[in-house]
Order: structure tokens, then C-alpha cells, then sequence
């Protein structure tokens, strides 16, 4: 950062356990009088703040943007750094993307982004990305690790049909989230939800088929065809897997699948679900395959694994189908190994267990007008570039709004790296 600071900012130092994080914010946010991080990723840190100006408790989060290295003579040094250049690059698009995805989800079981600026003044010394954001008391895991609640039926279920429905917006505009998780699901204390961290995010178009990574999605919430390496294009049905994964954990207080690897993932997913069909086995690779064969394991009654004591029974409708089996019932459509056979997000909406809480204007709210051009995650940008792109934009478009409190404003991303406020003006 430049030696003076803008006088329109101030640092201060945030508690992260034994480590101090620096925060730079503009002086209309004024941080909690605890000073601690709420919020902690690999790609961010969140804290909370009020806006004086809005009057109105807001979530920061800071994002690091990485630097260019400058290679060394050795040829060992020179491979290291091309090494973490590749990923800082890969740190960078990821910002990218949260940045320029998220501002334009208008959902309400999105969380909401208000504005984003930088505290610095040239490409050089860019290094941070801040987003404000509504703010959230909780998360999901919260909720199961530190509440240890077991919740009713009709709670249950409303929480699953809004994370649904949050999903289900993302998918109608193209978007894969590929990271869901209980952390990464806000909620208050009305029980409304939030989906969170847009940064393993990816535009998706089944026509356009454009080649995307298996490595997303944290492994205890990773479906299969990712664990094994299908040999086609997964789609948006990897997030419905992890939201199966997600609501059986919200019931059963603790993961449904562990494992310290892929491996063990997959030998937990077969110990309850059974081993894969000889179809899908068709779809994976020589090696999986052979681990799928060595590893060969009969499905259990899904009650074994998510039994009744898990659910409070007095809480039990049968008439709106508050029951343990229903639960079961939508958990099993959600998790089936084979994607062709598992639920889409639309189906799980109109599962039974859902129907109390089903709204078709909940569930087909007005699309979002994103405008992330998916080409870039296409481009071979290197880091130097990323950097320009994302700084020329947060600056154009944070100066007079974030920083003096003149509104909101959101920013369009596309290949040519111009940019567009939220008014459609260049």
C-alpha cells in the first residue's frame, strides 16, 4: 500500500486466534467493539461492521489478490515460483469471480453484496479485495458443531427449501456453485437462509461444454462423479449431492460421509449407499474402476445410517409429510451416486417433504441479470492481467460510492475487461 493513507480510511487489527489480521476500511464502517473475525475461508476473511451512513450492522469481507513474482536466476527457483505463480493466478480468477458473480444475485436466499472497493491506489500495490455485505448472525455449522440442536420437522424442512430454492436461482441463471457446505450457509434468527462464497463458482452451459475442474467441493460434500474422475462433464447435479450431504448433517448432528481422502469419501459413501451400478461403472477411469472393484460394498437401510432418534417425533405430521421417512425419502433422491438418477434441483423442490413451504413464486423468482462473460474462466490470463482487471474496475466503480456512501453499485465483468454500472452506462 502506499505510505498514507487515504484519509477517508482506517486500519485496525482483527483477532484470529493467536494471529492479528489488518483490516482497511472506509471510515463509515465501524468495526465491532470484539474486533474478531465472524467469518474465515483459504480466499477470505469476514468481519462485522456498521455502515454510520446506512445505519445498518454490515459483513466485510477482506480477499487477498496476490502478487507477481519475479522469477529467480536458478532454475529450481524459477519452477517454485512458476509454481505459486500458477496459484496465485488460480487465487485471483477465484476473486474474480465472486466479485463479479455475486453482486448481480438478487435472491433472497443469496446473500446480498452492497458494494466493494480497495483501500489502494495503484495496480502495484493492489493486494486486497473488499466486499460489504448483509450481515448474518449464524451458519449452518454453527448450528449443528456449536448449538447442537436437534431441530423440528417443520424447521427441517424449511431450512432445506430455502437452500433449494437459493440453488435452484443459481441454476435457472447457469451458475454451479460447487463449494456448498454448512459454513458456506448463513442463517438468522427468523431461519432465513443465505447462501454464501461464490468463489469456486462457474457459469455452465450445457451447449457450450467447456472443460471444468474436479478439483471443487470440500470431500465430505464431493459427489462421486467427481471423487472418481467421470469421463463426461459433470453438471449442476454435483450440487445437489451436497446438499444431501449438508441436510443429512444438519439431522444426524455430524457428517453423513468422512474420510481423510477421496478414497476413504468413497468407501463411506459405499458402506450406506451401496456399491455403483455396472453402467456407471462404464463412466470412470481405469484406476477408479479398479478402486470401485476392490472396494465392493452392499447398501444398507438408510435408517441405519440416519435412524429415528435422530428427529424430535412429537414434531411429526403426517398430513404435511413431516415424518422421518420422508426425510430419509428426499435424502436418497438427493444421493444417489448415479447423477442420470439423482434428483434435480426442480425435483427436490417437489418432493413431498417440501410441498408446506412450496411457493411457485419463491421457487421462480425473476432471473438475475448476470453478467460475467464465462469466456474468461476460458482465457489464459496470466496473474498480472487478472490484477489490472479486477483493481481498473473495483476503482472505477468504489471511489464515489463505497467510500463516500452515495448508494450501491455493482460492476459488470466481461472478455473485453470494460466495465458497466448497474444502469447499464459504461
Amino acid at each position: 500500500m502506499s505510505d498514507n493513507l487515504d484519509d477517508r480510511f482506517h486500519s485496525f487489527d482483527v483477532r484470529n486466534g493467536n494471529e492479528k489480521v489488518q483490516f482497511t476500511i472506509p471510515k463509515r464502517y465501524r468495526p465491532s467493539i470484539e474486533r474478531t473475525l465472524i467469518g474465515s475461508g483459504a480466499y477470505g476473511k469476514v468481519i462485522s461492521a456498521f455502515d454510520t451512513l446506512l445505519q445498518r450492522q454490515v459483513a466485510i469481507k477482506k480477499m487477498i489478490i496476490p502478487s507477481v513474482i519475479h522469477y529467480g536466476s536458478q532454475a529450481g527457483q524459477d519452477q517454485g515460483c512458476r509454481h505459486q505463480e500458477r496459484l496465485n493466478t488460480t487465487t485471483a480468477k477465484r476473486a474474480l469471480r465472486e466479485f463479479a458473480i455475486l453482486p448481480f444475485l438478487k435472491h433472497p436466499n443469496i446473500v446480498q453484496i452492497f458494494s466493494q472497493f480497495t483501500p489502494q491506489d495503484i495496480t502495484n500495490d493492489f493486494n486486497h479485495l473488499y466486499l460489504v455485505m448483509e450481515f448474518m448472525q449464524h451458519d449452518l455449522e454453527k448450528i449443528i458443531y456449536k448449538d447442537k440442536k436437534i431441530l423440528k420437522h417443520d424447521q427441517l424442512s424449511f431450512l432445506l427449501y430455502q437452500i433449494l430454492c437459493g440453488v435452484n436461482h443459481l441454476h435457472q441463471n447457469g451458475i454451479i456453485h460447487r463449494d456448498l457446505k454448512p459454513a458456506n450457509i448463513a442463517v438468522n434468527e427468523h431461519f432465513q437462509v443465505k447462501i454464501l462464497d461464490f468463489g469456486l463458482s462457474r457459469i455452465y452451459d450445457p451447449a457450450h461444454n467447456s472443460e471444468m475442474t474436479n478439483y471443487v467441493i470440500t470431500r465430505f460434500y464431493r459427489p462421486p462423479e467427481l471423487l472418481l474422475n467421470y469421463d463426461r462433464p459433470y453438471t449442476e447435479k454435483v450440487d445437489v449431492w451436497s446438499i444431501g450431504c449438508i441436510f443429512a448433517e444438519l439431522i444426524k448432528g455430524k457428517l453423513l460421509f468422512e474420510g481423510n481422502d477421496s478414497a476413504d469419501v468413497w468407501k463411506s459413501i459405499i458402506a450406506i449407499l451401496g456399491s455403483p451400478s455396472a453402467e456407471f461403472m462404464k463412466r470412470v477411469g481405469q484406476f477408479c474402476r479398479n478402486l470401485i472393484i476392490s472396494f465392493r460394498s452392499n447398501a444398507i437401510p438408510l435408517e441405519h445410517a440416519i435412524p429415528d432418534s435422530c428427529f424430535i417425533k412429537a414434531t411429526e405430521n403426517l398430513g404435511q409429510h413431516f415424518t422421518a421417512v420422508f426425510a430419509r425419502r428426499i435424502i436418497s433422491k438427493m444421493l444417489k451416486i448415479d447423477p442420470d438418477e439423482r434428483y434435480s434441483i426442480a425435483e427436490a423442490l417437489h418432493d413431498p417433504y417440501m410441498m408446506s413451504y412450496y411457493n411457485e413464486e419463491e421457487v421462480n423468482a425473476d432471473p438475475s441479470m448476470v453478467r460475467y462473460d464465462p469466456k474468461i474462466d476460458e482465457e489464459k490470463l496470466d496473474l498480472s492481467d487478472l490484477r489490472e482487471r479486477i483493481f481498473n474496475q473495483v476503482k472505477q466503480h468504489s471511489d464515489h460510492v463505497t467510500v463516500n456512501g452515495n448508494g450501491n453499485s455493482t460492476v459488470v465483468v466481461n472478455g473485453n475487461g470494460n466495465t458497466t454500472n448497474s444502469t447499464g452506462h459504461a
